[in-house]
Protein backbone atom coordinates (compact mmCIF):
# COMPACT_ATOMS: atom_id res chain seq x y z
CA UNK A 1 0.00 0.00 0.00
CA UNK A 2 2.83 2.42 0.83
CA UNK A 3 4.42 1.86 -2.56
CA UNK A 4 1.25 2.80 -4.45
CA UNK A 5 0.92 5.93 -2.35
CA UNK A 6 4.51 6.92 -3.20
CA UNK A 7 3.88 6.41 -6.91
CA UNK A 8 0.66 8.45 -6.71
CA UNK A 9 2.41 11.26 -4.80
CA UNK A 10 5.21 11.33 -7.34
CA UNK A 11 2.71 11.38 -10.16
CA UNK A 12 0.75 14.19 -8.50
CA UNK A 13 3.91 16.24 -7.96
CA UNK A 14 5.06 15.60 -11.50
CA UNK A 15 1.69 16.61 -12.95
CA UNK A 16 1.70 19.78 -10.82
CA UNK A 17 5.10 20.60 -12.28
CA UNK A 18 3.92 20.02 -15.84
CA UNK A 19 0.82 22.15 -15.23
CA UNK A 20 2.97 24.92 -13.75
CA UNK A 21 5.28 24.80 -16.80
CA UNK A 22 2.35 24.99 -19.21
CA UNK A 23 0.86 27.86 -17.20
CA UNK A 24 4.22 29.68 -17.50
CA UNK A 25 4.77 29.53 -13.75
CA UNK A 26 8.36 28.53 -14.34
CA UNK A 27 9.68 29.11 -10.82
CA UNK A 28 7.14 26.65 -9.43
CA UNK A 29 7.73 24.24 -12.33
CA UNK A 30 11.48 24.26 -11.70
CA UNK A 31 10.97 23.48 -8.03
CA UNK A 32 8.58 20.65 -8.79
CA UNK A 33 10.33 19.11 -11.81
CA UNK A 34 14.01 19.29 -10.87
CA UNK A 35 13.79 16.17 -8.69
CA UNK A 36 12.24 14.21 -11.55
CA UNK A 37 14.89 15.48 -13.97
CA UNK A 38 17.59 14.39 -11.53
CA UNK A 39 15.92 10.98 -11.29
CA UNK A 40 16.16 10.60 -15.08
CA UNK A 41 12.75 11.63 -16.44
CA UNK A 42 13.48 12.82 -19.98
CA UNK A 43 10.47 15.13 -20.25
CA UNK A 44 11.36 16.82 -16.96
CA UNK A 45 14.95 17.10 -18.19
CA UNK A 46 13.75 18.80 -21.37
CA UNK A 47 11.57 21.26 -19.47
CA UNK A 48 14.41 22.07 -17.06
CA UNK A 49 16.74 22.52 -20.04
CA UNK A 50 14.29 24.96 -21.62
CA UNK A 51 14.14 26.99 -18.44
CA UNK A 52 17.93 27.35 -18.41
CA UNK A 53 18.18 27.99 -22.14
CA UNK A 54 15.65 30.81 -22.03
CA UNK A 55 16.22 32.10 -18.50
CA UNK A 56 12.69 31.31 -17.33
CA UNK A 57 11.36 31.43 -13.78
CA UNK A 58 14.02 33.78 -12.49
CA UNK A 59 16.89 31.56 -13.66
CA UNK A 60 19.86 33.11 -15.39
CA UNK A 61 20.35 32.00 -18.99
CA UNK A 62 22.86 29.15 -18.77
CA UNK A 63 23.47 27.38 -22.07
CA UNK A 64 25.87 24.87 -20.50
CA UNK A 65 23.25 23.83 -17.95
CA UNK A 66 20.59 23.71 -20.69
CA UNK A 67 22.82 21.50 -22.84
CA UNK A 68 23.47 19.18 -19.88
CA UNK A 69 19.75 18.54 -19.39
CA UNK A 70 18.99 18.33 -23.12
CA UNK A 71 21.81 15.81 -23.66
CA UNK A 72 20.51 13.59 -20.88
CA UNK A 73 17.02 13.67 -22.39
CA UNK A 74 18.28 13.24 -25.95
CA UNK A 75 20.20 10.12 -24.95
CA UNK A 76 16.89 8.67 -23.71
CA UNK A 77 15.27 9.30 -27.10
CA UNK A 78 13.60 12.67 -26.48
CA UNK A 79 13.26 14.32 -29.90
CA UNK A 80 12.35 17.73 -28.50
CA UNK A 81 15.60 17.80 -26.54
CA UNK A 82 17.58 16.77 -29.63
CA UNK A 83 15.85 19.46 -31.66
CA UNK A 84 16.67 22.06 -29.01
CA UNK A 85 20.33 20.98 -29.05
CA UNK A 86 20.29 21.44 -32.82
CA UNK A 87 18.87 24.93 -32.48
CA UNK A 88 21.49 25.86 -29.89
CA UNK A 89 24.25 24.56 -32.19
CA UNK A 90 22.81 26.52 -35.11
CA UNK A 91 22.72 29.70 -33.03
CA UNK A 92 26.43 29.16 -32.28
CA UNK A 93 27.03 28.93 -36.03
CA UNK A 94 27.77 25.19 -36.10
CA UNK A 95 25.47 24.01 -38.87
CA UNK A 96 27.07 20.55 -39.08
CA UNK A 97 26.45 19.82 -35.39
CA UNK A 98 22.97 21.31 -35.72
CA UNK A 99 22.11 19.01 -38.61
CA UNK A 100 23.36 15.98 -36.65
CA UNK A 101 21.05 16.87 -33.75
CA UNK A 102 18.16 17.65 -36.09
CA UNK A 103 18.63 14.27 -37.79
CA UNK A 104 18.70 12.59 -34.38
CA UNK A 105 15.45 14.38 -33.50
CA UNK A 106 13.84 13.20 -36.75
CA UNK A 107 15.02 9.64 -36.03
CA UNK A 108 13.41 9.96 -32.59
CA UNK A 109 10.09 10.91 -34.18
CA UNK A 110 10.27 14.70 -33.89
CA UNK A 111 9.53 15.68 -37.48
CA UNK A 112 9.34 19.47 -37.12
CA UNK A 113 13.07 20.11 -37.34
CA UNK A 114 14.37 22.54 -39.94
CA UNK A 115 16.31 21.24 -42.90
CA UNK A 116 19.69 22.91 -43.20
CA UNK A 117 21.13 23.56 -46.62
CA UNK A 118 24.65 22.22 -46.99
CA UNK A 119 27.20 24.96 -47.58
CA UNK A 120 28.71 24.87 -51.03
CA UNK A 121 32.48 24.68 -51.06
Amino acid sequence: MGRNRTVKTRSDSYQKGVRAFRAKNYAAAHGLLLRFAEEGDDEAQTMIGSMYQLGLGGLQVDENEACKWYLLASEKGNGVASNNLGTMALMRGDSEEAERYYQTARNQGFLHTPLIQAKSR
